[in-house]
């Protein structure tokens, strides 16, 4: 019997005091509640599904659980072409081996084997080569590519976003909350931009 692994991904924020849940994930129940017999709520528990893998399909709605509110609210992520839960790296592996079909009566044990042959293949060669090499890898160059277009962007919605502050577009609580929001995925983007030149 083979078991086909789903992917979601949940995100807290600390800033907001949220936790967001991936548009693939299914709330099924929360229990909030105190752990020392008082009024006051002091943990809660959220039992969710994992549907499906996340796609270009995916509707970008999903659940999200308010600390302050002691809720479940739908939300949505602020830039849909670039959302937060978007599959990257060993996830999107993952997720092509689960969208190949099953094969009869063998293929229970084939699944096994191409998946450490993919991953040494994909980590061995920056091993033995030397630093220049590993430096000018064609796979290197296009992930700091990706990153510097992925900055621009987020530097160019910042800058968006100002002028419509400025302009009496939004509230200021809006605007900060974005802003910090951007701010913060600008600084974790320049931190793996910063990582990749030093390797």
């Amino acid at each position: 019997m083979s078991y086909k692994r789903r992917i979601g991904k949940i995100k807290v924020d600390f800033f907001n005091m949220r936790i967001e849940f991936s548009p693939n994930i299914e709330i099924i129940s929360k229990k909030s509640q105190s752990i020392t017999g008082g009024d006051e709520i002091e943990e809660v528990i959220i039992s969710f599904e994992v549907m499906n893998n996340i796609s270009e399909k995916t509707e970008p709605k999903y659940k999200t659980y308010v600390l302050s509110a002691d809720e479940i609210e739908d939300d949505e992520p602020f830039d849909p072409n670039n959302p937060w839960y978007k599959l990257e790296g060993i996830e999107l592996e993952i997720v092509k081996q689960d969208a190949i079909p099953d094969e009869p009566s063998s293929v229970s044990t084939h699944p096994v084997a191409p998946t450490p042959s993919t991953t040494i293949s994909q980590s061995t060669p920056s091993v033995p080569e030397t630093k220049e090499a590993s430096t000018l890898s064609p796979e290197k160059q296009e992930k700091i590519s990706q990153i510097e277009k992925q900055i621009a962007s987020l530097n160019n919605m910042i800058s968006n976003l100002d002028k419509n502050f400025s302009s009496g577009g939004i509230s200021q609580e809006e605007y900060l909350k974005k802003k910090n929001f951007l701010a913060e995925k600008l600084g974790t983007l320049m931190g793996q931009l910063e990582a990749l030149k030093e390797e």
